[in-house]
């Protein structure tokens, strides 16, 4: 069921436009499910940025890395929001 969310929050976030408010529950779903897969916060991260919450998106990307330091993709997406002053926004 997680990859059927994972997978649909993905292509939620390819449609963009509206479609991309419909991502992030999916994301959610998927980390209730399984909270310690980084792929998840990631999809959530790209949620967030997605819908203009940088400062959450952050935070989601920051869980992506604990498990997984060497994530390429996560890592340059924390640069890029760290290069324009975002701070992780914890506890949502």
């Amino acid at each position: 069921m997680r990859l059927l969310y994972s997978n649909r929050s993905a292509a939620w976030l390819v449609l963009g436009g509206a479609a991309v408010q419909d991502a992030l529950p999916d994301a959610r779903a998927c980390i209730s499910l399984r909270p310690d897969w980084p792929k998840w916060h990631y999809r959530q991260g790209a949620a967030l940025e997605a819908l203009g919450q940088k400062a959450e998106a952050m935070a989601a990307y920051i869980r992506a890395q604990d498990p997984e330091p060497s994530n390429a993709d996560t890592n340059a997406k924390v640069k890029a929001l760290r290069s324009q002053d975002i701070k992780p926004q914890v506890g949502r």
